[in-house]
C-alpha cells in the first residue's frame, strides 16, 4: 500500500499482538455517540473512508484486506443509524453516505 491507503491500513490493521482487533476502528465506532460533535465528525468522517478504502497486502500473498468487514464487525451500524437523525445535517449526511457505501 502507498499513499491514503496505507495510512488507512496503519489504522485498521495492527502487527502487535496486544493490539485490540480492528486497531483503532473500536474505538472510533465509540466516539460516534460522544456527546460532541466535534469528536463525532472526524470519527464518522475516518470511519467513512476505511469502509472506501481497498488495499493489497504484499505481506498477504496478493489478498484484499476488506475494511467493510472490520468496521461491520465493531458494530459500527446501529451507531450509525442512529446518526442519520443527529441534530447536525453534515453528520446525517456522512452517516448515510458511509451506511451507501457499506451497503455496496
Amino acid at each position: 500500500c502507498d499513499g491514503p491507503s496505507s495510512h488507512i491500513a496503519e489504522v485498521v490493521t495492527s502487527r502487535d499482538p496486544k493490539a485490540p482487533k480492528g486497531g483503532l476502528v473500536p474505538r472510533l465506532v465509540d466516539l460516534l455517540l460522544h456527546p460532541s460533535w466535534r469528536v463525532t465528525k472526524p470519527a464518522l468522517r475516518t470511519i467513512g473512508n476505511i469502509v472506501c478504502a481497498e488495499c493489497s497486502d504484499d505481506s498477504n500473498q496478493g489478498t484484499t484486506t476488506d475494511y467493510t468487514e472490520v468496521i461491520l464487525e465493531c458494530n459500527a451500524v446501529p451507531r450509525l443509524k442512529e446518526l442519520v437523525t443527529h441534530g447536525n445535517r453534515e453528520i446525517q449526511k456522512e452517516a448515510c453516505w458511509t451506511l451507501s457505501n457499506i451497503a455496496a
